[in-house]
């Protein structure tokens, strides 16, 4: 393609070139170099796409919403109220709280056992569970087992009383499923979980035994620790609950009573300070020479080591 003069412009030399630029011109490239600096196509028009017409919102005013508004009668008869009406304290305001927070447990609580007592007939039958002994009269509850206690060693320990029926580790529900479905399976995520709740039950064949064993074998050691005994009041008691509905034997988690201090005791007996550390001011020396003073004496002086 012969060399086409470009015409004298600003900015550009007799040869065609920019000023300051020594490149050649674009003009003077091979085609598939020249194709790099053709410019593209220009972007076809697209008509803008028809949306569906919305009608267009209606503005209206307040006067619509104004019965939503209290008059200026009922305004001041609320601040007049509000006026006479003493503020609640800290103290009232965390005893109300109390209070409506111990009604729902309570309600709560309520629905926990009547569903309790329509489950306690299917739970409590041998022939819908395999756990449950069959002769509750003659069924020992243990408890305050070890986590490595298996059910050989509790059938070595009270065998002694006479001979034994049925021994049963009482498990969580989710993991006595898991291992019915899971057999064969290691799961990571139950490697921490306890092989029982640390209670079972011990069935004997007669009843003669049971109660033998029920006088004797209380506070047994096994593995290290100290077991405790009782019947089972699941089936042999008449409404009965279990622990977490407010049911049970036993007082060691119920809240404890606060004793009543008098106020009127005389300081002097007690002669240790708030930290529960004797005082400087009651120390065994000024305790003797107060004592020595009382009875005519003089104080002794402390002898240095």
């Amino acid at each position: 393609m012969p060399y086409q003069k470009r015409p004298k412009q600003a900015g550009y030399n007799k040869r065609g070139y920019a000023k300051n630029n020594k490149a050649p011109p674009a003009a003077w490239f091979d085609p598939p170099m020249k194709a790099l600096f053709a410019g593209r196509p220009p972007i076809p028009f697209m008509p803008p796409p028809i949306l569906d017409f919305k009608p267009p919102i209606q503005v209206t005013g307040v006067s619509t919403y104004m019965k939503y508004f209290e008059s200026s009668k009922e305004n001041i008869e609320r601040v007049e109220k509000e006026s006479k009406e003493t503020p609640e304290t800290k103290e009232e305001k965390n005893k109300r709280l109390r209070k409506e927070k111990i009604a729902e447990h309570d309600k709560q609580l309520k629905i926990e056992i009547e569903k309790w007592k329509k489950e306690k007939e299917t739970k409590l039958n041998v022939k819908n569970n395999d756990a449950i002994t069959e002769n509750p009269m003659a069924t020992l509850f243990v408890a305050r087992l070890s986590y490595d206690v298996r059910e050989d060693d509790l059938r070595e320990l009270l065998e002694e009383y006479g001979k034994i029926k049925k021994v049963t580790l009482i498990k969580d529900v989710k993991q006595q499923g898991d291992n019915n479905n899971n057999n064969n399976s290691n799961n990571n995520s139950n490697s921490k979980a306890t092989p029982h709740r640390g209670y079972g039950f011990v069935e004997y064949e007669n009843e003669e035994s049971f109660k033998v064993a029920y006088k004797h074998a209380e506070e047994f050691r096994l593995l290290g620790k100290r077991i405790r005994v009782e019947v089972e009041r699941g089936r042999t008691v008449d409404n009965w609950l279990p622990r977490r509905l407010g049911g049970g034997k036993g007082s060691s988690r119920m809240a404890k009573k606060k004793k009543k201090t008098n106020n009127n005791t005389n300081n002097n007996q007690s002669y240790k300070d708030k930290r529960g550390r004797r005082s400087s001011k009651y120390s065994k020396h000024m305790k003797g020479r107060k004592l020595k003073k009382k009875q005519g004496g003089g104080g002794t002086k402390r002898r240095r080591e």
